[in-house]
């Protein structure tokens, strides 16, 4: 494609030639012959450093901002094309994505998902009934990416960056998606990745704490996700939540609530089945998932799903055959020992939640056991409140590491035992994970519930920089078939 057709609709000064647009770049290191490279700068760094690098890999155009260098520009200008942006440069890298890799097409209908907590859950709830409802649905999260329930990408973020997004979407539309459901992420919305998108229906699950290595306080947090309803045509808040009440406000257009105790959608948990109260109609809905905070999640997908596809017998069925969600509320029974649930909870909002609702599968005199660790260079406030969630609702705690990364796992895990130790003294570092699980399960008996969380079906444990092999689900698997097979 032509660099003018690439830059349509940019407020921009071209200075060069016109050239062949081949991909689009912000990373020197993937730029290959005919790429436009995107010059953006992190909290360290600036992409300036590496425009020398791009051109010598093949670039031929260089998208900068208006702040740029004017002797960058004069000593390069000669071998490359230079696009000077009068817009943000992340939202016009974003616009470019969209020209290059998705013009003239028709973008499907998509519903986004925003908030801390559930947004994985809510996608695939969504995604299940529109399937059971014959449409083709793509989904695209944290979980990687699918379509109609085949997995074509594993983990990555949870919002693709906009070449990645753009090349998915197009994707989608190549193969007759008719539906696309999106998890929207803080970051993804603060880098203005989703320029050039609209959203059938978005939905919000929750604000809590998560992320403020990144965004320093909940203000910022809240402003990056509030940020998703400008994009949005129909709305969907859980006004249960302090900020989605906030939000609920704000919005002008169509929008419906979600709420214990009144709203549009007004739901309650009975025997860990879901009664949804709408419209002067009742309805129940049961899925493999369990807890009160999943009944939220229930009922967040079935605001949207009961407007599009207004047949409740579908909609009830999809729910009851849910496909099972890698890392969410997962299940492994054994045959001595405790009812093992792997869960992705990694916030204190979510270990709550987690723990709340395993309190009541424990059987009896039964014990609650917690595994769980936080990560290294992240987010290190909701590491002490953390422990205190795990030493005021489990009996036990293991504490371990979840990504150590640069961080030295020790003081990790101290951060986390300074919030337990102020409430009990029945918990245990261990290390590594593994072995914490291990430690866990046959401290259990066939009464007790033990509860991993923070890493869900993870495909890796980060140290230092590197991404080793390992998977919770795997080892949840190995320790009782091990010991079953034993009959210990």
């Amino acid at each position: 494609m032509q660099l003018t057709q690439v830059v349509k609709g940019i407020k921009c000064e071209i200075k060069g030639k016109e050239k062949d647009i081949l991909t689009i770049e912000h990373d020197s290191k993937n730029v290959n012959k005919g790429a436009l490279f995107v010059c953006l700068s992190g909290k360290t760094t600036s992409g300036e450093l590496y425009v020398a690098e791009a051109i010598q890999n093949g670039a031929v155009a260089i998208m900068v901002d208006n702040t740029c260098s004017k002797q960058l520009i004069k000593e390069h200008v000669d071998k490359c094309t230079f696009i000077i942006v009068n817009t943000p440069i992340r939202e016009s890298f974003a616009l470019a994505c969209k020209n290059l890799y998705y013009a003239n097409r028709t973008i499907p209908k998509i519903i986004g998902v925003t908030g801390t907590n559930g947004k994985t859950t809510i996608s695939f709830m969504i995604a299940n009934g529109l399937r059971a409802a014959g449409y083709s649905v793509g989904i695209i999260g944290t979980s990687g990416i699918f379509v109609n329930g085949e997995q074509i990408r594993g983990e990555g973020l949870t919002t693709p960056d906009p070449a990645e997004l753009y090349q998915t979407l197009a994707f989608f539309d190549d193969i007759f998606v008719d539906y696309v459901v999106m998890e929207v992420s803080a970051h993804a919305l603060y880098l203005d990745k989703l320029c050039g998108l609209n959203f059938e229906y978005g939905i919000f699950t929750n604000l809590t704490e998560d992320h403020l290595d990144y965004f320093v306080d909940m203000e910022n947090y809240g402003k990056a996700k509030a940020k998703f309803f400008s994009m949005v045509d129909k709305a969907i808040f859980n006004i249960d939540d302090e900020f989605g009440t906030k939000l609920y406000d704000q919005f002008v257009g169509y929008k419906k609530s979600v709420s214990l105790y009144s709203g549009d959608y007004i739901y309650e948990n009975k025997n860990n089945k879901t009664i949804i109260h709408y419209e002067n109609k009742k309805i129940m809905l049961q899925s493999y998932l369990k807890g009160v905070y999943n009944s939220t999640n229930t009922t967040e997908a079935f605001a949207v799903l009961t407007e599009i596809i207004k047949d409740n017998k579908k909609i009830k069925l999809a729910f009851k055959n849910l496909q099972k969600i890698d890392g969410r509320y997962n299940e492994f029974v054994s045959k001595n020992h405790g009812l093992v649930i792997l869960d992705f909870a990694h916030t204190p909002d979510g270990l709550e939640k987690i723990l709340t609702s395993a309190r009541t599968l424990v059987k009896g005199n039964g014990v609650l056991f917690s595994v769980f660790g936080c990560g290294g260079n992240r987010d290190k406030e909701k590491r002490h409140i953390m422990g205190e969630v795990a030493g005021r609702l489990a009996d036990y705690t293991f504490i371990s590491i979840d990504n150590p990364r640069f961080e030295d796992e020790k003081i990790v895990m101290a951060d986390v035992e300074s919030g337990i130790k102020k409430l009990t003294n029945n918990y245990t570092i261990v290390m590594p994970r593994s072995v914490a699980i291990l430690k866990a399960y046959l401290s259990s008996s066939k009464n007790d519930v033990i509860v991993v969380s923070g890493k869900g079906t993870e495909p890796y444990y980060e140290v230092m920089g590197e991404k080793r092999l390992y998977r919770e689900d795997l080892v949840i698997k190995s320790i009782i078939d091990k010991f079953d097979r034993k009959g210990n």
